[in-house]
């Protein structure tokens, strides 16, 4: 088995490649690091890289088209951010969120994630796993 630093190191590398391949405009490639450094960061019981990675496979299956799973991540990532008491990621996840909602066209809905942002609020997202009733 890898040691702590070593996890840490290749957690930190394949961050690094996921972003490149967000940056790049390529959904899938970054969805399939981001998954590894999920399984990664939760055997390591890194909550914060687990939530980043939530927050990165939300971004992407956003990117790709895919709503319903980026509700799905954001929602992790915020329930993570919330409980390590991240508050800028916490209101980052919160924009992401709204910005989902106003991009498959429920601008009531996506309003009331960028309100709670603003506002500095917090939010208790849906319990559901399936999160955001598309």
């Amino acid at each position: 088995m890898p040691s702590v630093m070593a996890q840490s190191a290749e957690i930190g590398t394949l961050q690094q490649q996921a972003v490149q391949y967000t940056q790049q405009e390529k959904p899938q490639q970054a969805i399939e690091i981001f998954q590894q450094v999920l399984k990664l960061s939760q055997q390591k019981g890194d909550k914060k890289n687990e939530a980043v990675a939530h927050l990165g496979l939300g971004l992407n299956y956003n990117n790709a088209g895919q709503p319903q799973p980026a509700l799905v991540q954001y929602n992790q990532a915020l329930l993570i951010f919330q409980e390590l008491k991240e508050r800028r990621a916490e209101a980052t996840t919160l924009n992401n969120i709204g910005a989902v909602y106003g991009d498959i066209g429920k601008p009531e809905e996506a309003l009331k994630y960028y309100t709670w942002h603003g506002h500095g609020l917090r939010f208790s997202p849906p319990k559901s796993p399936n999160a955001g009733g598309l």
